[in-house]
């Protein structure tokens, strides 16, 4: 679920809290190990801190630190555990005076929680409380104490955990209560109820229809509840965009009544079951119950299995998908395999104008990753190679894999639509190890093969390794993975320029993504072309970011 939020979320429960030392000089000068930052950096380091150790650590340590921390510029994170050693009572004390100046209230104790409400009340002085979670417990929480946050002006994130069975009671319609006033929050965008439960009931909600929130746009609801129940709660949300946590059956009844008027489909995620939802079940869904169905974002997961994956491309090949000409993605990983379906323009080599056209197109995606720790014996491998071959497959990504290169010659010699490749690493040793007829084949591949467009690692043996597959190559882009010299980056860049005059004659564009992108690099890359009696009218180097392109005319 993604969250608006102003700060980084972070369990303080889990961070190691430390003392800062002071040590002294020989005149007794008071040194910090923090007093050279800037205010800005500490408080980015205070950003980590809740109210309760930011206090405690810096308070007392010089004037300087105390300025820092009261001024009223200086937002505060107010969070309390069951492990925490400050008391709700000490807290609620000091909340009158910085009201303006809290920005979350994370209260994790239910006894705590239960405390701060015979204590403390939120009101309209609170001007910069944007985040408040709260976990209660039912027996000693009324719905009517949540009427004080209608007076917050800038509430944007509310969490509720609750405990206990009257979360059931269809008399006392609690859940209800509590969804009525979340509906009133003026400025609310994302609301969480959650429900600890002691039974397997259903929590049946039912909010009065005159009630409605114009802003919650991320709605989570972790408990059960029927469809009725679930359909009540989304009738008073119309500028949901997430919403999340039920079961593929569940969600089928679910869309089958509102799915009229769906247009938009997004499901970015894994529902929630325990057997695999395949692609089958995606379809039935959407010709039955998705008729305006204009734009779809659809990943799903399944047990990485040859026979699992085997299905999933077959029903993948049905006519059904083809014929929507929807981008599709495959990405076989040890656990869990995942398919993608997007009727989204995908744009991987998207640096250039150019290049993004070229892409404008549907694709099909594989991704093979971390194959040294796939379940399987060299024999399913070699069983699975053939299955992919049974779709039109146009890019392919080895990601952290070492594929045999038998394999993966015989795999790339399968799939005579790819027209994209990424690859990540090869070693020399693999290379020479080659048997005789693998090199014919090798030969015979690189020469059949229409790959255009190639990203790959920075490696000299990887660079050699896909000039020689890929001599058709128009797009070649290197990613760095580490602050590689300036030398190593030109020595890369000559060896591929030698390269294009003999072994990729269509080279194009020649992109680096590296870490550090500086002017001096530039100047050195010109110097390069340069010297390679390249004039300056027929090519063009621009950066942007950590990219910068190498572009030039065909002769």
């Amino acid at each position: 679920m993604n969250k608006n939020s102003t700060k980084r979320q972070l369990e303080l429960s889990s961070i190691q809290k430390k003392k800062f030392r002071p040590r002294t000089t020989s005149d007794d000068k008071v040194i910090t190990q923090l007093e050279n930052l800037s205010n800005e950096i500490c408080y980015e380091v205070f950003d980590y801190l809740d109210e309760h150790a930011i206090y405690k650590a810096f308070d007392e340590l010089n004037a300087r630190f105390q300025k820092l921390i009261t001024t009223s510029s200086f937002l505060l994170k107010i969070y309390i555990d069951n492990e925490s050693h400050l008391k709700i009572e000490d807290c609620c004390k000091n909340l009158r005076i910085p009201n303006n100046r809290i920005l979350s209230f994370h209260l994790h104790d239910p006894v705590q929680a239960e405390s701060f409400f015979q204590n403390c009340t939120f009101d309209s002085t609170f001007t910069h409380l944007k985040s408040i979670l709260l976990h209660v417990i039912d027996d000693y929480f009324q719905a009517q104490q949540l009427k004080c946050l209608e007076s917050l002006p800038h509430l944007l994130s509310l969490t509720l955990v609750l405990y206990g069975d009257q979360c059931y009671n269809q008399e006392d319609m609690f859940i209800d209560d509590i969804y009525e006033i979340i509906f009133t929050l003026p400025y609310l965008e994302y609301s969480s109820l959650s429900v600890i439960k002691y039974n397997d009931q259903y929590l049946p909600t039912f909010v009065d229809k005159t009630i409605q929130s114009n802003s919650i746009t991320s709605l989570h609801m972790d408990y059960d509840c029927d469809i009725n129940s679930l359909l009540s709660v989304l009738s008073h949300t119309p500028q949901l965009h997430q919403e999340c946590s039920v079961k593929f059956d569940r969600f089928q009844k679910f869309v089958k009544d509102i799915g009229s008027q769906i247009k938009i489909f997004w499901i970015q995620g894994y529902l929630p079951d325990d057997d695999d939802i395949e692609p089958d079940q995606w379809r039935i869904l959407i010709e039955k119950d998705l008729p305006q169905l204009e734009k779809i974002l659809l990943r799903s997961s399944v047990t990485t299995d040859v026979s699992k994956i085997n299905s999933v491309i077959d029903q993948l090949n049905s006519s059904f998908w083809i014929d929507h000409q929807w981008n599709i993605r495959l990405e076989i990983e040890p656990d869990e395999s995942s398919y993608f379906v997007s009727s989204y323009i995908s744009t991987r080599f998207d640096f250039d104008q150019k290049i993004q056209t070229m892409s404008n197109s549907t694709s099909n995606e594989l991704l093979i990753s971390n194959v040294d720790d796939l379940p399987w014996q060299q024999p399913m491998i070699e069983q699975l190679i053939p299955i992919l071959s049974q779709m039109k497959f146009t890019r392919i990504y080895s990601c952290n894999s070492q594929l045999s290169l038998d394999n993966f010659i015989q795999l790339i010699n399968l799939l005579p639509c790819l027209d994209s490749l990424k690859m990540d690493v090869v070693s020399e040793e693999q290379c020479n190890s080659l048997s005789v007829e693998d090199k014919e084949k090798f030969l015979s591949v690189s020469m059949l093969n229409t790959i255009t467009k190639v990203v790959q690692k920075m490696n000299i043996e990887l660079t050699e390794f896909l000039i020689k597959l890929c001599p058709h190559m128009t797009y070649f882009q290197v990613d760095s993975i580490k602050d590689d010299d300036d030398d190593d980056i030109e020595e890369l860049v000559q060896f591929i320029l030698l390269k294009r005059k003999t072994d990729i004659p269509h080279l194009q564009s020649l992109c680096l993504n590296l870490r550090n992108v500086n002017d001096e690099l530039i100047t050195i890359l010109r110097n390069i072309m340069d010297s390679e009696k390249i004039t300056a009218s027929d090519y063009l180097i621009k950066s942007s970011g950590t990219f910068i392109i190498l572009q030039w005319k065909l002769q």
